[in-house]
């Protein structure tokens, strides 16, 4: 039933078991533990039909998930909004500035944390989302920097004519 809904099944838990399904039995056995060591969900056969019912591209959390989802949500806006106070002072050298506001970003250990990077799917699919999210926020700045840039040209350029 599971294959033929595109699961595989294998006989031992692993860094990429999503799921370790359990018998009837109410004792915690040695996989259940290592489940949990390895944050598998370990679930029963009712959740079994449950999720074989909703398919895969359905999206459900639970209330704690949610939880996380949110928590990490206001995390990385905290950590791209408080650092930009660095341009406040005038002390540290733009390329300074640059370095503390973007390396003080909190959206990798975040993502992390929310399970937002694909960890269990392996290095390269973890690897490119850190590098994409990377790519992206070095893109936003960027373009928030060019734009800055021509707005203080103007302004430049508008005190000179004002000097004349």
């Amino acid at each position: 039933m599971i294959q033929s809904h595109g699961g595989k099944v294998t006989g031992s838990v692993s860094g990429v078991t999503d799921y370790l399904l359990k018998g009837k039995l109410d004792h915690v056995t040695g996989k259940c533990k290592k489940a949990a060591e390895k944050g598998t969900a370990v679930i029963g056969y009712e959740d079994l039909m449950l999720l074989l019912a909703k398919g895969a591209g359905s999206l459900t959390m639970t209330v704690a998930e949610y939880t996380q989802m949110l928590a990490g949500i206001i995390l990385v806006g905290l950590g791209f909004g408080l650092p930009s106070i660095v341009y406040q002072n005038d002390k540290l050298a733009p390329a300074y500035q640059v370095l503390i506001h973007m390396g003080t970003g909190c959206m990798t250990l975040v993502s992390f944390w929310t399970g937002w990077i694909p960890v269990k799917a392996g290095f390269c699919p973890a690897f490119l989302t850190i590098a994409g999210e990377i790519s992206v926020a070095f893109i936003v700045w960027l373009i928030f920097y060019q734009q800055e840039k021509k707005l203080v040209r103007k302004m430049n350029d508008r005190i000179k004519q004002l000097k004349k």
